[in-house]
């Protein structure tokens, strides 16, 4: 109650702030201080000094009881956020039913449901299939695999259900104070789930190996590598716990035992129909052996399925392990830490002195710093809270509209009585002119309408702009300069019509205002066409991979060049680039999207299957540009195709646009003068001109950046000061939208 009053004191009383810094409903600070004593029932005829022990106990308790109060009330968000995510992650999703790996069935590519085993591999049914003698041999041999194999995935889908379990305890017993064992079993639950997270990837990693053989062996050396080094650093960790080492040694002593993977012995198989193909032509009994042969077409198929279905199955384990069994572990890892914090907070100070021997300079010091950084957090506190009330205000207008009166748009200073532009609001909630209000500081430490105390380190500056001027002066179409029309002498505004179309499609999320257009545009186009196929191109790998997330939110299928998506892939997180160039040209495939970096492969690549261009930001550099554009309007393009260019108004981006317009018409005008009497109106053919000449004394991929400074275009000083001022120098110019 202390800690809540002083908190109204500081900030003018009022209960809205303090609630929301607090966590305490408003109702709630109405209550009056408690009586701590209240409840205590003395024992009759006890001494005076056994009373003053007896209240002592009975006041410890009572500060036993707030204290953890505190505590449940400090470490609410970060156990509702564990609730949360063993909910979404876990409890609200049914489990898939594991069937037999007989050959038969197939895994699905992906689900939705919880993913918890590797199917036991069923191979009974296969002692029907063989007969001859080099069939059963190898018969003999695939049996002592699978053997080891359904053994290793009994111990696997054991750890999972472990681990699974151990996520989803409570953290804490609800209803009543936890006591130091229940902390000491939360703590093993943690680490328990952190061996198991580590063990359980290396075994799968085993797996693979046994499954695969030298398919991916190089691919499965570098998962091990990495794995074998963050197996190093967490047993270094951990000191003299030996649980993860023990978990370790299971982990090889259930390895498979065997010189040939599943993968090698199909492919021996292969060579085996083959030999019997051979012997076929010298046997006396051709039909016994044309039997055998069936058979082992028969065997040959249901074990590739087997294979596939055990692929599968490890890629479905490992992405549950990585996307949602890691997001409840790192839940946990927050309560835990939070936890540590009051831990650290509580502990007793230790000095170098005893109770004899008492060195008060030392405490004088300690106290000191301690009432300093008190201090320190009142003004941050001071401020964080007028900030708060900012945004608060913010929200408001928002909700209110900005059109509701003169005051949702001009704020009045009452000190100098005209408009605030540059303002300072205080905690209290009043704003003032910057300057107004620090010359009044100097005089008087409280508000100037209010009285409240205020002071220099307690405020929120901010600038005031009327929502109505960027409005006005994009439709202001009637000061349309020379320079606008250049502007869209290449590309075209939109009509009006259909931003209304784009501007009114619902986004499930929102990454930005350039990323939401782009996402926009492109459900606009597959509105318009289902099977209409788009290129995104950026010289920004980051932008890119915004994009790439916000179009998977939204349910558009994408795809990247090699070096733009770095997805998850094996039985850790191993960033490995992709190019599947040739999924986005097959039309069974479906895919709407294809991210390009400019570095990746920007030239020499043919995309005619996509009608659509997509330019994420301007480009100084128009050669740049123009080879990106060439991906898909190039020699083999059979269809109308469009460039959509998405730049920002009233930025860099709109001078970058006027500065490259002018230079390619710059070579349209040359080539006009050269020829008497031509037509001034530009033509397409002016324009494929002007773009041939550009890429001609272009430097190309050469003006990107070196790989190892990052992303971006090399620009020349004169390129830089135009990029900066062309739209600024061009009084009249109406922003492209």
């Amino acid at each position: 109650m202390q800690v809540i009053e002083t908190l109204k004191e500081s900030f003018g009383k009022s209960d809205e702030v303090v609630s929301f810094l607090s966590g305490i409903p408003v109702e709630a600070l109405l209550i009056v201080p408690r009586d701590f004593l209240n409840g205590y029932q003395p024992i009759e005829d006890l001494p005076a000094d056994q009373i003053v022990i007896e209240k002592e106990k009975f006041l410890e308790q009572k500060f036993y009881d707030l204290a953890e109060d505190c505590r449940r009330i400090i470490l609410k968000s970060s156990i509702n956020g564990v609730k949360k995510a063993v909910s979404q992650k876990i409890q609200s999703r049914s489990t898939y039913q594991i069937f037999e790996n007989d050959g038969d069935a197939a895994l699905p590519k992906s689900t939705k449901l919880i993913f918890n085993k590797i199917p036991k591999i069923e191979i009974s049914n296969f002692k029907a299939l063989v007969g001859g003698v080099k069939s059963n041999s190898f018969l003999t041999r695939v049996e002592r695999l699978i053997f080891s194999l359904n053994k290793q995935s009994e111990i696997l889908n054991d750890w999972v259900s472990t681990l699974i379990d151990t996520l989803c305890k409570p953290l804490l017993t609800d209803g009543k104070n936890p006591d130091g064992e229940e902390y000491e079993q939360s703590l093993k639950d943690q680490d328990l789930a952190s061996n198991l997270l580590q063990i359980i990837p290396r075994a799968l990693t085993d797996r693979s190996e046994f499954i695969l053989g030298e398919e991916d062996s190089t691919r499965i050396k570098d998962i091990k590598k990495q794995q074998d080094g963050d197996f190093k650093l967490e047993l270094q960790r951990k000191g003299d716990d030996n649980s993860l080492k023990e978990l370790d040694s299971i982990r090889e002593s259930i390895k498979p035992l065997t010189n040939a993977s599943l993968q090698e012995l199909i492919d021996e198989l292969k060579d085996l129909e083959i030999d019997l193909k051979q012997d076929l032509k010298d046997v006396i009994n051709p039909e016994i052996v044309s039997e055998e042969i069936e058979a082992v077409k028969t065997f040959n198929f249901k074990l590739r399925n087997i294979l596939e279905s055990e692929k599968l199955a490890q890629i479905l384990l490992q992405r549950e392990i990585n996307t949602n069994l890691n997001s409840v572990f790192n839940a946990r890892i927050e309560y835990f830490k939070q936890l540590q914090l009051i831990s650290d907070s509580v502990a007793r100070k230790e000095y170098s002195f005893g109770p004899t021997t008492v060195v008060s300079q030392k405490i004088f010091s300690d106290c000191s710093m301690l009432i300093t950084n008190l201090n320190d957090l009142s003004k941050k506190m001071s401020r964080d809270v007028t900030k708060f009330r900012y945004l608060l205000s913010l929200s408001n207008d928002d909700n209110d509209g900005v059109s509701n009166g003169k005051d949702s748009e001009d704020l009045f200073c009452i000190i100098c009585r005209s408009a605030i532009t540059v303002g300072s609001l205080t905690p209290c909630g009043h704003k003032y002119c910057k300057d107004c209000l620090a010359e009044w500081l100097k005089r008087s430490s409280s508000c100037p309408t209010c009285k409240s105390r205020t002071s220099t380190y307690a405020l929120h500056h901010f600038t005031h702009y009327k929502p109505n001027i960027s409005a006005q002066y994009v439709n202001d179409q009637n000061n349309e300069s020379h320079e606008s029309s250049q502007i869209h002498s290449i590309y075209k505004p939109i009509e009006n019509q259909i931003v209304d179309e784009i501007k009114d499609i619902k986004l499930k999320n929102s990454y930005g205002s350039k990323v939401d257009l782009i996402v926009k545009q492109t459900i606009y186009l597959v509105r318009k066409d289902p099977n209409v196929q788009i290129v995104i191109f950026s010289q920004w790998q980051a932008l890119l991979l915004i994009i790439g997330a916000a179009l998977k939110a939204n349910n558009v299928s994408f795809i990247g060049s090699k070096g733009t998506l770095v997805p998850e892939v094996g039985a850790g997180r191993h960033p490995k680039g992709y190019s599947d160039i040739e999924d986005f040209k097959d039309p069974s495939k479906k895919i709407t999207c294809f991210l390009l970096n400019a570095k990746a492969q920007a030239s020499g690549l043919t995309l005619v299957n996509a009608t659509h261009i997509f330019l994420c930001e301007p480009l100084v550099n128009t050669s740049l540009e123009l080879q990106a554009i060439g991906r898909i309007h190039r020699i083999g393009q059979k269809k109308k195709t469009t460039v959509w260019m998405f730049a920002i108004e009233n930025s860099v981006e709109e001078s970058i646009v006027l500065m490259s317009t002018k230079k390619r018409l710059q070579y349209i005008n040359k080539e006009k003068k050269k020829v008497a009497g031509k037509n001034e109106q530009t033509t397409i053919n002016d324009l494929n001109e002007a773009e041939s000449m550009t890429l001609m004394q272009s430097e190309g991929n050469a003006a990107l950046v070196g790989k190892n400074f990052g992303d971006g275009e090399e620009v020349t000083n004169s390129d830089l000061w135009d990029a900066f001022f062309s739209a600024r120098n061009s009084e009249g110019v109406n922003p492209m939208t």
